[in-house]
């Protein structure tokens, strides 16, 4: 079931924006962090980058420090996922 429910997040979106920078800069992965119930989905958070420069400049900033791109259990499938939504963002070219 793909949780679409950024409405959900109206009413707090700041609150839960400025958690998921904190837990990122935390060294947390973005993919860690959405991949939890009570979190937005991957679609919103693009969408709220999308649509918030704040938002968007405080995660480049995070992503920028490399924290969220350590691979993880010997993997980079994190720094894979890091990778495509800095390219579907336009923080990065592609």
């Amino acid at each position: 079931m793909t949780r679409n429910h950024s409405h959900r997040f109206r009413a707090r979106r700041q609150e839960v924006q400025a958690e998921i920078v904190r837990r990122v800069a935390a060294g947390e992965t973005l993919a860690a962090v959405r991949a939890e119930a009570d979190m937005p989905s991957p679609q919103a958070v693009q969408v709220w980058r999308a649509v918030s420069e704040g938002f968007n400049a405080e995660m480049r900033a995070t992503l920028a420090q490399g924290r969220s791109l350590r691979p993880m259990d010997g993997t980079t499938r994190e720094t894979r996922d890091t990778h495509a939504l800095l390219q579907a963002t336009r923080a990065i070219p592609a």
